[in-house]
């Protein structure tokens, strides 16, 4: 040692203990080996420079390990690099640095904001301030030549999925809670391993709480070894610890600030750790001079950030950016404001922008190198790049850890670099910040199958925290699966509505029929009249036309629906079966969510065509010259006598008949006694309901009349109706296999499918009805009989008609009852 510069008092212990020297400031003292410190390395360069990162803080006789100088670094926000340029020459060189483009001035100016960097002369600063890249450029030169060295830094905010870098190695915290071997399988799984704790700084966190580490004495009792197979050569055991050797407590966990033995199947968070693999460049000196200078800068370094071609004409602006002056100006034209497109700094007046000389010689020399590559410029129905401005080019890749889409230029960090090679790099993808939580910014990547919706990793964790979640790609493919059940259930709505078509068209026709017999019968008449007459008979034929133009708008109007909702389930359909062919996987759960429930449509079970009966209306258009036409009104057939010819015999079956009625008149007639008969156990009874049928089924035309007591139900059903219980399914109207009309002695009801009907106006209340089935047309018609007077047949005047079709089932007449209420077949 020739020369010395410590400070007062040291060195002053001659033991041993403190036998290595620390600087401090302008002096130095000396300090224990095994205390840890930042140092500087120092190698002699000859007219050329490197730099190196060295942020790291480990004992010194570690430090040698990283002479060789990287020129690619990954650091946090927050944290300072240092690049220092030694270079030596004859004269002694001048030394220019840039940052992202930006010249640098060569006195100190510690700016802790923006720009996050400052120079004292041959070392330059750089602090992170925001995610991202940096580029640092250094040029040593005096009158022999140039030389100039690129390095690049990677300052990550969070890393991606939630790691977080420390020193060398990324960290994930889980805050839920398992036992050691499954918080270890869980770090298996992310490509890492529970923690091991080297340095006092991996073990000073913040952290508080119980957290599972890698120390472990399962395998040999008494020895604790970390999960990569190294022993325990330090630790920060709590007092007392270990304090166990039975074999129940043998894993560890870090509580606060020291580690404590415990039961390894408790359930505590924990922490995963995985090594980042930097990406040594190697640097790309050049010892020829200011000559061969161009070779060694890329054509980034040169580039213009609006245009991304090698500077023209480059200027500086205020804030230290520079641009080809054609660039910025049309950029600023553009602008309500003048600021800068890198910084965003805001200027009062458009700056007075002046030529920058040394990136002007620069540029003008690596030009004829460099042949920039023509990109395609995004389409408006193309994914733009979200690094580009101004221009903007198309998207080549979008990356599912950045959220962000990149053109070839800006894609290259992705490709390059090692930590960025391992991010998730799909086609372009529009609308990115659709896949970030909106809560907790972190990456869509798992389904509740509790709520169905997707979450992220911090969801399970506070408002998901008990529902079962599972990934993404499982899901997907159990609604994969689920898609064939949709277009069949979308398949089937459309098939019943194309057969609830042709059952109204087929109504309509059956309708026109009996319109244009009815009328043909009325005119055949009405001609056989005076010629006075024919006022009424075109009244007449009017009135028909009339009701069968309503029947027809009103058929046309639900046809016209229902061809709307078969388009509206088509095209369901069809978005259906496109997203059986999709990939991606959130797209087709968020869409899976609208597309699982059938759009919203009309319940057409209940709804019916209801033409009106034509029957009857040449009697009420005759009735008004009843007196002048009397001899001509016993010409015209009545209803009566019409429908007689389809009269068929009924029999009640006392195996269907509930127990509280009583059969008699050889079983034609049933009355509700409200005492239970006793009689045997069958399987075609009803148990609970008071009804009864037929023996007979129905087939053709039938018309039969009862007469009755009370109030009842007279209908038809299916012979499958349900016979236990008091459900729906065996309340005659109550479903879909019976109709019935309810007759007591205030009003009229039709009932199906447990849908009423109300009569209104209802016709006088009568105790006899006739009831006529059309089974062929799909029609049952309920009248009012009242006696004829002086030796005339009886008057039918119609109450109500269900129109449906009818299956191939047996059909037989059905009877329900009230208390004391009774029903009678009549003979015709």
């Amino acid at each position: 040692m020739t020369s010395s510069f410590r400070r007062p008092g040291p060195p002053d212990d001659y033991d041993g203990p403190k036998d290595c020297a620390v600087g401090w400031a302008v002096a130095c003292f000396n300090e224990p080996c095994d205390l840890r410190y930042s140092w500087t390395c120092e190698k002699g360069v000859l007219d050329h420079l490197e730099d190196y990162l060295n942020k790291e803080v480990m004992p010194k006789e570690e430090a040698p390990r990283i002479l060789v100088p990287p020129s690619s670094k990954i650091m946090s926000v927050g944290d300072t690099a240092r690049f220092i340029c030694p270079a030596r020459g004859k004269p002694e060189p001048t030394i220019e640095w840039l940052h992202n483009g930006r010249l640098l001035k060569g006195n100190k100016t510690d700016n802790q904001s923006e720009p996050a960097v400052w120079v004292d002369g041959e070392i330059l600063f750089v602090r992170g301030v925001s995610s991202g890249v940096d580029t640092v450029h250094c040029m040593a030169s005096n009158s022999a030549g140039t030389a100039n060295h690129t390095a690049k830094l990677f300052v990550n905010e969070v890393t991606p999925d939630g790691w977080r870098l420390f020193n060398h190695s990324l960290y994930y915290i889980c805050n839920t809670l398992m036992n050691w071997t499954a918080s270890r399988d869980d770090c298996l799984q992310r490509d890492a391993d529970l923690i091991v704790i080297n340095s006092r700084e991996e073990q000073a966190t913040e952290l508080r709480g119980y957290y599972w580490i890698g120390l472990s004495g399962r395998d040999t009792e008494r020895t604790w070894k970390w999960v990569d197979g190294t022993n325990m050569t330090s630790s920060f055991w709590g007092p007392g610890q270990p304090e166990d050797y039975d074999g129940a407590t043998n894993c560890a966990l870090k509580r606060d600030f020291t580690w404590h033995e415990q039961a390894c199947d408790r359930r505590c968070s924990w922490i995963c750790e995985k090594a980042v693999v930097l990406d040594h460049l190697e640097a790309d000196l050049n010892k020829e001079g200011m000559a061969s200078a161009s070779t060694s800068w890329s054509e980034e370094t040169f580039s213009c950030s609006i245009c991304l071609d090698v500077f023209n004409s480059p200027v500086t602006t205020p804030c230290g950016h520079n641009f080809c002056r054609t660039c910025i100006t049309k950029f600023w034209d553009e602008q309500v404001r003048y600021k800068c497109p890198v910084c965003n700094e805001v200027f009062n007046t458009r700056p007075d922008l002046r030529v920058n000389t040394l990136l002007s010689e620069m540029a003008a020399k690596i030009r004829p190198s460099v042949r920039v590559k023509e990109q395609p410029r995004v389409e408006p129905a193309e994914v733009p790049c979200d690094v580009c401005t101004g221009t903007q080019l198309k998207a080549v890749k979008s990356c599912l850890v950045c959220f962000v889409s990149y053109c070839h230029t800006h894609l290259e960090p992705h490709q390059r670099v090692a930590v960025l090679k391992r991010h998730h790099l799909v086609d372009p993808m529009d609308r990115l910040e659709d896949r970030m939580c909106k809560k907790h910014e972190r990456l869509l990547d798992l389904f509740c199958q509790t709520e169905q919706v997707c979450v992220c990793q911090t969801c399970t964790e506070t408002d998901h925290k008990s529902h079962p979640v599972v990934r993404l790609k499982e899901e997907y493919e159990v609604k994969t699966a689920q898609l064939g059940k949709i277009v069949s259930e979308v398949q089937q709505m459309i098939q019943e509505r194309k057969l609830k078509i042709k059952e109204i068209k087929d109504t309509v026709q059956h309708s026109k029929a009996d319109a244009d017999r009815e009328i043909a019968e009325g005119v055949k008449v009405l001609n056989a009249l005076m010629s006075g007459i024919e006022k009424w008979r075109d009244d007449f034929n009017q009135t028909v036309k009339e009701k069968l133009k309503s029947t027809e708008k009103q058929a046309e109007g639900l046809i016209k629906e229902l061809e709307q909702e078969i388009e509206d389930l088509t095209n369901r359909s069809s978005e259906v079966k496109q997203l059986t062919h999709t990939e991606d996987h959130l797209h087709f759960l968020q869409t899976f969510r609208s597309l699982k429930n059938p759009p919203h449509t009309r319940d057409w079970t209940t709804v019916e065509v209801c033409p009106p009966l034509y029957k009857g209306t040449l009697r009420r258009s005759l009735d008004q010259l009843e007196e002048t036409l009397n001899m001509e009104m016993k010409k015209v057939p009545d209803l009566k006598s019409a429908l007689k010819k389809y009269a068929c015999e009924l029999t009640l079956d006392p195996n269907t008949a509930c127990s509280y009625l009583s059969l008699s008149e050889d079983n034609r007639k049933v009355l509700e006694v409200g005492e239970d008969q006793s009689y045997p156990d069958h399987p075609e009874r009803f148990d609970t309901w008071l009804q009864v049928l037929c023996r007979e089924g129905l087939t053709g035309r039938c018309y039969w009349e009862v007469e009755r007591r009370g109030g009842v139900n007279i209908g038809v059903t299916y012979r499958g109706i349900t016979r236990r219980g008091g459900g729906d399914d065996s309340d005659l109207g109550g479903n879909n296999k019976s109709w019935c009309l309810y007759c007591d002695d205030d009003d009229y009801s039709a009932w199906y499918n447990g849908s009423e009907t109300e009569i209104s106006p209802p016709p006088p209340v009568s105790t006899r009805v006739g009831v006529y089935l059309d089974r062929p047309a799909g029609s049952l018609s309920f009248y009012r009989v009242s006696p004829g007077v002086g030796g005339t047949s009886d008057t039918l005047t119609h109450i109500h008609t269900f129109w449906t079709t009818f299956t191939q089932e047996d059909l037989l007449p059905a009877f329900g009852f009230s208390d004391g209420s009774s029903v009678s077949l009549c003979g015709l």
